[in-house]
């Protein structure tokens, strides 16, 4: 992915002259690191980053001036580029200060502006974070690559709201990559690419019908070019074996087949000799041949010398060879063409290979050797020594292997976990990984290229990045992807991407439907549950609790129950108790992500004559008729203890369409309670004594 990086000079300018001032120089890639926010709302910059947000954080300080000063603009640049606006940038506040507390970032917030999240004593060195001065701003892309800037040093504190504009310029600069062909020379060179993708297209070939004979009736290809078939209405075009080409016979091989009368291509996948024919015509000479060979690779081939290259297949005379270049040595060596620095114009000097000026050359010791920490000196090699005080020759450079071992661990509907190799070695310390991913269509075709950070190391490269595995989000259920690797090493080198592994994402977890609830007479405290589903799943879990609004959650049948079966019995309830349940199916047992949403509510009441409340109190004999009703309820029930009640009817949303008090009352109740006027749909009756609550469910039709 190419850097945007903006380059600001940080210098002390004139008010006049600060609209071209005020940034510091966006160097290497920002570190990643998760923080949690006075509101206990964890951030993790990565994920925003991978999410393809721009990142913008402020180092502050609650008692700071200059930013209690720039605090409305800052915030007048997050309504405008954060979820409320264009939605194209993150703000995360990071309060610098040991003593202060959320209480104090909650007050800063209310009197001076700011509604995004701040988190509380956070030490930049902490974080691998630079402070300049409060406040500062780092906005970071999401290629890892960031600018900085300093408001607070480089203007007045009149000239605030210029924060504003320097914000919001830095997040409009990030601009997505476009992958596609870039190569002009191309067949499919792409104009409006940004990011090579690896498609070039270079050579194509046609093969058409003249008579009995293809013409060209032979073509001499390199792998990877097209050869495109347009054939007579007459003709056919069927890959045979050597054999039985030259015997005119008609048998496919299992290769390439192109109908009568059809147009179509061929992709030489790898050297070879292509037999065809036209199989009505091949006893009359209607036969030809595709040759397919590597393109040339013009390269060293010689694999002694210290440049060889293993994908070369033409020697271009680039070999180098180590040795003694200076004819006026002892050892010149007229075949060396790199000189190593073993030239030897005497043969006395120290002779301990423990020393740290050991002579190779000599084999008099003249009492010369120097003794101290002996390593790499070479500061662009992988294992430089900043202690070394003479180089041995131990140096050692990273030939930037391509991640290899790419592989799939899991997928669900909407997620896959990927991994590759550790590609750390003694030669070679990854600093960062890319990767890439894209759909793959039905028809052959394919998705953009989406890029995600793998992984950034801590920017010294005194130890490799571990990171072998990366989580993919937000993808499409029972969809085939493509993805690959990409490494950079410390040092600044990077290598190629990697051979695309495919995977496929699991179909949607079917869902649970017509859930419902069967009670018993005989058996008061029993319930089943029975629904069904559109598909197979792993397990089905029914969750129930008191129809009361914070009522614990239990679930029916413990764990619940493995697919196919389609009820549950739950055992325990009390009779006259009003419950509601929900079900829903979970397709993964490792993996409980996957799985389905809940059901609507299910809302029933236990058979049962009696209903005790809790503390003792009691009502006999509720009874609720009839019940549907179209209008008129008939409500009675015996009181046995002197109590206070209150009899309200409430509709689904909790609202309370009548209401009736009776103080000290003991006896029966009766009472007819009109609802006509209110629509068809289900109520509760819900009866409060001095101990508990009774709700029945009623339903006007």
């Amino acid at each position: 992915m190419k850097k945007i990086t903006l380059l600001v000079s940080l210098i002390i300018m004139s008010l006049s002259s600060y609209s071209q001032q005020g940034r510091l120089d966006g160097t290497g890639y920002a570190p990643n690191f998760t923080v949690t926010d006075i509101n206990g709302t964890s951030h993790t910059i990565y994920d925003y980053l991978d999410s393809g947000y721009v990142v913008v954080l402020e180092l502050l300080s609650t008692t700071c001036g200059h930013c209690i000063q720039y605090a409305p603009y800052v915030e007048s640049s997050y309504q405008t580029n954060g979820p409320n606006g264009t939605n194209a940038a993150r703000f995360l506040g990071l309060e610098i200060n040991s003593n202060t507390d959320s209480t104090d970032i909650a007050n800063f917030q209310s009197a001076h502006g700011g509604t995004f999240p701040i988190a509380d004593n956070v030490s930049p060195t902490g974080i691998n974070y630079q402070l300049y001065y409060t406040p500062s701003f780092y906005v970071i892309y999401p290629d890892s690559s960031y600018t900085t800037m300093c408001p607070a040093y480089c203007v007045s504190t009149s000239s605030a709201g210029t924060i504003e504009s320097l914000l919001d310029n830095a997040i409009a600069a990030w601009t997505p990559p476009v992958p596609g062909c870039m190569d002009s020379l191309a067949l499919n060179y792409d104009s409006l690419a940004t990011e090579d993708d690896g498609t070039c297209d270079y050579s194509s070939y046609t093969i058409t019908t003249a008579g009995l004979n293809f013409l060209p009736d032979t073509i001499v290809c390199d792998v990877g070019d097209t050869i495109n078939f347009i054939l007579g209405n007459s003709h056919n075009a069927v890959e045979v074996s050597d054999s039985t080409w030259i015997n005119d016979g008609t048998s496919s091989n299992g290769g390439f087949n192109f109908g009568f009368g059809s147009t179509g291509y061929y992709i030489p996948v790898d050297c070879h000799t292509f037999y065809y024919v036209c199989q009505p015509h091949v006893t009359q000479g209607m036969k030809a041949v595709i040759i397919a060979h590597h393109p040339p690779a013009f390269g060293c081939t010689d694999s002694l010398s210290l440049n060889y290259d293993t994908t070369a297949n033409v020697d271009d005379g680039s070999c180098l060879y180590n040795g003694c270049t200076d004819s006026t040595a002892l050892n010149y060596d007229s075949n060396a063409n790199v000189d190593d620095g073993s030239c030897c114009y005497t043969f006395i000097g120290c002779t301990d290979p423990g020393s740290c000026n050991y002579n190779p050359c000599a084999y008099i010791d003249d009492g010369s050797c120097i003794y101290s920490i002996p390593g790499c000196m070479d500061t662009l090699a992988n294992n430089y020594n900043p202690l070394a005080g003479c180089d041995d020759g131990s140096c050692t450079y990273c030939l930037n292997p391509v991640p290899s071992g790419l592989s799939v661990n899991w997928t669900t509907d909407t997620k896959a976990s990927v991994s590759w190799d550790n590609m750390n070695d003694n030669s070679c310390m990854v600093f960062k990984y890319f990767l890439r991913f894209r759909v793959v269509n039905s028809d052959g075709t394919y998705g953009s290229w989406v890029t995600k950070s793998a992984g950034v190391g801590n920017g010294l490269c005194n130890f490799g990045l571990n990171t072998t595995e990366k989580r993919l989000q937000f993808l499409t259920a029972a969809t085939t992807y493509q993805f690959k690797m990409k490494a950079f090493y410390c040092g600044g080198t990077e290598s190629g991407y990697s051979t695309p592994t495919s995977f496929t994402t699991g179909a949607d977890c079917p869902p649970m439907t017509n859930l419902s609830v069967q009670t018993f007479n005989g058996n008061q405290a029993k319930a089943t549950f029975s629904w069904d589903t559109t598909g197979a799943y792993v397990f089905a879990r029914v969750a129930l609790r008191v129809d009361t609004s914070g009522a614990t959650w239990g679930t029916a049948g413990g764990f619940g129950v493995y697919y196919p079966t389609l009820t549950v019995n739950k055992f325990g309830l009390t009779p006259g108790q009003s419950y509601r349940a929900q079900g829903r199916t979970f397709c993964d047992s490792n993996i409980t992500a996957f799985r389905s949403w809940w059901t609507n509510p299910v809302l029933w009441t236990q058979p049962g004559t009696m209903i005790k409340n809790e503390g003792g109190s009691t009502i006999n004999n509720l009874n609720i008729y009839p019940n549907p009703s179209s209008d008129i309820f008939n409500i009675s029930f015996i009181s046995e203890d002197i109590q206070s009640l209150r009899i309200k009817v409430l509709n689904l949303l909790g609202e309370v369409i009548y209401t009736q008090d009776l103080e000290q009352f003991i006896g029966e109740y009766t009472k007819q309670i009109d609802l006509s006027n209110n629509s068809n749909g289900v109520y509760f009756l819900e009866i409060t004594t001095n101990n508990g609550i009774v709700n029945k469910k009623l339903i006007i039709q």
